[in-house]
C-alpha cells in the first residue's frame, strides 16, 4: 500500500475531512489532497504530527511493504483550539439571547444624553450649577451657533434612542425561541 492510500484510509478510520486534517496540521487542504492523489508527499516536519494524528507511525506511512498499521494512540485536537471554539459558540448563544439589551442600552445612553443637551440649551447650564451665564435661556456670547450645534447633537441622540429600540426589538424577533 502505497503512503497516498495510507492517508486517504487512516484519514477517513479518523473520521476527518481533508479539511479538519489540514487545519490541525497548519497546511492547506490542496496540500493534503495531493498527498492523498500522490502528487506530492509531505514535509518531514510534517511526518511526525501527521502519523500522531492518524494514530499510527512513521515507519508504517513511510513503508510501502508494511501490511498494517501500527497503532498509537490518536491525539486530539489541541485543547486551546476547542476551549476558543467552545467559548465563542457560548459567546454566540449568549449574543442571540441577550444582544437585544444592547438596543436598549444605546437607547438610555441617547435619552439621557438628549435630556441633558436640552437641560444646557433651554435652561443656559443654570441647571448645572450656572455653568454657563445666560438670561432666558440664551447663552452669552455664543448666539446662533451654539443653538445650532445643540440641535444637531439632539437630533443625534434621538436616532440614538430610536435606532437602540429599533435594533432591540429587531434583535429580539430574530432570536426569538
Amino acid at each position: 500500500m502505497t503512503l497516498s492510500e495510507k492517508l486517504q484510509n487512516l484519514r477517513k478510520a479518523a473520521g476527518l475531512s481533508q479539511e479538519q486534517l489540514a487545519e490541525r496540521l497548519n497546511v492547506t487542504r490542496q496540500a493534503v489532497s495531493k498527498w492523498e492523489t500522490g502528487e506530492g508527499k509531505p514535509d518531514i516536519d510534517n511526518l511526525l504530527p501527521l502519523a500522531k494524528l492518524l494514530g499510527t507511525t512513521v515507519d508504517y506511512l513511510l513503508d510501502d511493504g508494511a501490511a498494517e498499521p501500527r497503532q498509537s494512540e490518536p491525539q486530539p485536537a489541541p485543547q486551546t483550539e476547542s476551549v476558543g471554539r467552545e467559548l465563542w459558540e457560548q459567546l454566540k448563544t449568549f449574543g442571540r439571547r441577550w444582544g437585544w439589551l444592547g438596543g436598549y442600552a444605546i437607547a438610555l445612553i441617547g435619552a439621557v444624553r438628549f435630556v441633558t443637551t436640552l437641560v444646557v440649551l433651554f435652561a443656559g447650564g443654570t441647571a448645572l450649577g450656572g455653568i454657563i451665564h445666560a438670561d432666558f435661556g440664551m447663552a452669552a456670547g455664543f448666539g446662533l451657533a451654539y443653538y445650532l450645534i445643540g440641535i444637531v447633537q439632539l437630533a443625534v441622540y434621538a436616532a440614538m434612542i430610536v435606532g437602540g429600540i429599533w435594533l432591540a426589538r429587531w434583535l429580539k424577533r430574530k432570536y426569538a425561541e
